[in-house]
């Protein structure tokens, strides 16, 4: 008998597609309660909370992104409008264009649904271009902190939240601090429910900034791991017991070598003392990943159309 005729017969004998069955043995009973299951979690969390995730853009999250893009660009075009710290990528600089790298909203949802949770306090220790703040009120969040070297970033995103608000409830608390992560002098020792944030991908975005502890702009590898070793160790400072850090990472090539950031963050955070507790593939297809189609096949790697998303629990 096949799978589907199993999932429908429960109990007593039934008449599945025009064909007598007999009662279903004890492994289609458990067919039934593992599909009962799933689909439960589904209906509540909106998602399966599976081992890969390929998100998509909908609805508000749309128009969200759309807005934030635009606004973005101009506020960066705009040497009146934004201040002197503009995080503009060489690439960018040289094409006459600029690049925003804007984390997909839809993550940002099933993240805190599953990690986070209503009255959560939510820390983004790596604030870039995001709309994550609007996505936590909606879901329940109590307060959210997002903290950044980059001057520039931290105008566009509290210019942008003071303008859309009224999409959040009134007693939700946003506060954006001018805040580097390998100190975190602005966050108490724990006090934060949730760190969702993505690290700087070393060399990936040069983001134009004069701070000492920025890490887009440390020249060689070791320099960059040894300021992200200190995230990690404030990380676990400023994390209450049993709550999650969720990073978005994502491995880095550079003349001819890959560098396995993923790896290393794995590495760096459990040498802090926080503790891997899962795995998440993220499908994230980039057009700027597929510029590099020719170089790929001529120095035969393969084009990077994934993430990692790295849970760990303090």
């Amino acid at each position: 008998m096949s799978l589907a005729k199993y999932l429908k017969v429960s109990g007593a004998e039934k008449e599945v597609e025009g064909a007598e069955v007999e009662r279903p043995s004890k492994l289609a009973d458990e067919l039934v309660k593992k599909y009962k299951e799933l689909r439960y979690v589904k209906e509540r969390l909106g998602f399966l909370p599976v081992s890969v995730w390929i998100p998509t853009k909908k609805g508000l999250y749309r128009e969200l992104i759309t807005e934030y893009g635009k606004y973005a660009g101009q506020g960066l075009i705009s040497v009146k409008k934004a201040p002197t710290h503009s995080p503009v990528s060489d690439l960018g600089e040289r094409a006459g264009v600029i690049p925003i790298s804007l984390r997909n909203p839809q993550v940002d949802e099933w993240v805190f649904k599953f990690w986070g949770g209503p009255g959560y306090t939510v820390y983004n220790c790596f604030l870039g271009h995001t709309v994550e703040y609007i996505i936590f009120g909606q879901l329940g969040a109590k307060r959210y902190i997002g903290g950044t070297v980059n001057s520039t970033i931290l105008y566009i995103n509290q210019d942008f939240f003071s303008k859309h608000r009224h999409l959040v409830p009134p007693d939700y608390e946003v506060v954006f601090l001018e805040e580097d992560a390998t100190e975190m002098r602005d966050i108490p020792d724990n006090s934060i429910d949730l760190i969702w944030a993505s690290p700087p991908y070393w060399k990936a975005e040069r983001l134009k900034s004069d701070h000492p502890h920025e890490l887009a702009k440390t020249e060689t590898y070791d320099e960059f791991l040894e300021l992200y070793a200190k995230c990690f160790r404030q990380m676990y400072r400023v994390m209450k017991a049993d709550r999650f850090v969720v990073l978005q990472v994502g491995d880095v090539r550079f003349e001819h070598k890959l560098y396995p950031l993923h790896a290393d963050t794995i590495e760096l955070a459990t040498e802090a003392g926080l503790k891997l507790h899962d795995i998440v593939i993220l499908v994230n297809f980039s057009i700027f990943a597929t510029a590099t189609g020719t170089r790929a096949e001529r120095e035969k790697y393969t084009i990077k159309t994934h993430e990692y998303i790295l849970v760990f629990r303090r």
